[in-house]
């Protein structure tokens, strides 16, 4: 594949083409950071083909997350004008392209502004649909608008698509365990996507996917695997049970363009000492919503307090 002369300002998308149809995701993911971050904001396609260029032949792909904070990894060139698409992006929900199902571009396109939304994701697990309305209603009125609905209830995926339905919830599965769960979650208008471990077929189908990804790490070696997709955001899990607070602390020296949501184990007590840690831009908890019943005054009342601890 011969490389795109930094001057070449508007590419060769029959080259693109042909590269992304062969599977190619070190391209994938640059080809999207590339064209989300400058194609869309400034314009300077000079420096973005600088970078795709050490992206491509040097594999480092996480490398452009510095170089382009806070874009997505969606291969989006075919849809036209970049700039028309920032002034009218397209509508949030899953798409199918070449056979697979993609996420198009949701408000929240990073999974690092879904960390930062609130200091606290409620970690969910519905039985009762009939549960899931007044769960997501108290704990976004709360202070807690990211929520991830795990999927290990048979309710779960319609508990995603009735939660969606709440104003400023950004609803997400977690517990994805294969690449099928995670069609079945995007499929059921899922924001972004959590895992408990990660594996090679998960992470390059979630990469591929194009949608918020925060698979879950316990050991240097899966934050390796991670970086080695192009990954830098991770769920610690389960927190207390690999070590706690010293074995993640560890585990950030090593790896410093790490940051983590560290979830298991984490009560309302202890998350502000994990959300003092640097590599810690949030934690996930069970707490705010007890089991049984749902007491919408109570849940609410748990969320308020969980929003405060990032004050």
């Amino acid at each position: 594949m011969r490389a795109l002369a930094p001057g070449d300002e508007r590419g060769d998308a029959a080259l693109w083409e042909a590269a992304i149809a062969r599977g190619e995701p070190l391209l994938r993911n640059a080809l999207g950071l590339f064209l989300d971050s400058y194609g869309a904001v400034t314009g300077d396609l000079s420096l973005a083909h600088g970078a795709l260029g050490v992206a491509l032949t040097g594999g480092l792909t996480n490398r452009l997350l510095h170089l382009i904070p806070g874009s997505g990894f969606h291969a989006r060139f075919s849809h036209g004008n970049r700039s028309d698409q920032a002034r009218h992006p397209p509508a949030a929900g899953p798409v199918r392209r070449r056979g697979r199902l993609c996420q198009e571009p949701s408000p929240v396109s990073h999974i690092e502004e879904i960390m930062l939304t609130a200091p606290v994701i409620p970690v969910l697990v519905v039985d009762d649909l009939s549960h899931a309305l007044p769960i997501a209603e108290a704990l976004v009125a709360g202070g807690l608008r990211v929520l991830e609905v795990t999927l290990r209830t048979a309710a779960a995926l319609d508990a995603i698509r009735l939660m969606k339905q709440v104003p400023g919830a950004i609803v997400g599965a977690g517990t994805v365990l294969n690449p099928a769960q995670l069609e079945a979650a995007l499929e059921a208008g899922s924001e972004f996507i959590v895992s408990p471990g990660l594996t090679e077929p998960l992470g390059k189908a979630a990469v591929a996917a194009g949608v918020p990804f925060l698979p879950g790490t316990a050991n240097s070696g899966d934050i390796m695997r991670g970086l080695d997709l192009g990954l830098t955001r991770f769920k610690f899990f389960p927190a207390v049970a690999s070590g706690g607070i010293p074995t993640l602390s560890a585990l950030a020296s090593v790896f410093g363009e790490a940051r983590f949501c560290p979830t298991g184990g984490i009560t309302y007590a202890t998350a502000r000492e994990w959300l003092a840690l640097d590599a810690v831009l949030c934690v996930g908890g069970s707490w705010v919503v007890p089991k049984g019943v749902p007491d919408p005054a109570q849940i609410e009342t748990l969320a308020r307090a969980a929003s405060g601890l990032g004050q």
